[in-house]
């Protein structure tokens, strides 16, 4: 099914520094260092999720910041593959101005 029907959601994988990096799906918390981050982000695509690479920081904003994470889910439409990599790809996520 598409993701109209089914809806869509946005796993934040936070940058935790020293290469480690945690991820919650299906409500399990997870843990991996940066020879995992591929997996983890294989494993969330496969559940048919978008990895959104983050900080503490950002996850902040969003929790302050509603409508940033409006922002974010308006941006997927637009951009897919910058939310799959997030900050990986060099920004953070959002469109350059």
């Amino acid at each position: 099914m598409g993701g109209d029907i089914t809806g869509k959601m946005i796993v934040p994988i936070v940058d935790r520094g020293q290469g480690l990096h945690t991820a919650t799906l299906y409500g399990r918390n997870l843990q991996v260092t940066d020879d995992g981050l591929a997996k983890l982000r294989k494993t969330i695509a496969d559940a048919g999720y978008y990895a959104y690479g983050t900080t503490p920081e950002e996850m902040e904003r969003f929790r302050a910041e509603p409508d940033a994470v409006t922002e974010l889910f308006g941006l997927r439409g637009r951009h897919p593959a910058r939310i799959h990599r997030g900050r990986q790809s060099g920004g953070n996520g959002r469109r350059s101005r």
